[in-house]
């Protein structure tokens, strides 16, 4: 019976330690639940107010286009599809004034090559006949 008392004491003192752990941690915890509940919530509200912010700047948004819509609707802006076609005929035109540019330039340079070559030619002709003793005698 006392070794049965011995044991039961040590249980009941088990017990006891656990109790109080437990009631520790769920104190802990129920705090930490509580200020992350807090938190959240302020989180909320400040989620909240950027919504609120947003959607009066979706609605300012949403009558600057409007505004910009009345406007080129006053302004004509129908006529832009065409002027947009006029400017790529205009732009096709310059690219293909360019690349004839770029051949007439080619041709251009390979002239003034050969012109160069005619050119040092003549002079080398003059200084060889202007040095040559034979020609210098006769003249």
């Amino acid at each position: 019976m006392e070794i049965f008392l011995f044991i039961l004491s040590f249980i009941t003192g088990g017990v006891v330690f656990t109790t109080i752990y437990i009631t520790t941690l769920t104190s802990k915890l129920n705090k930490r639940v509580t200020l992350m509940d807090e938190t959240m919530e302020k989180g909320y509200n400040l989620i909240d107010f950027e919504i609120e912010k947003l959607e009066l700047d979706v609605k300012d948004v949403k009558s600057n286009v409007k505004g910009i819509q009345i406007k080129l609707a006053e302004d004509g802006y129908a006529k832009i599809s065409e002027i947009n076609k006029d400017i790529l005929v205009i732009k096709d035109r310059m690219k293909t004034i360019s690349e004839g540019i770029s051949i007439d330039k080619a041709t251009y340079n390979g002239e003034i090559r050969r012109l160069n070559g005619m050119i040092q030619n003549t002079t080398k002709m003059i200084n060889t006949v202007r040095d040559d003793p034979n020609t210098l005698s006769r003249y």
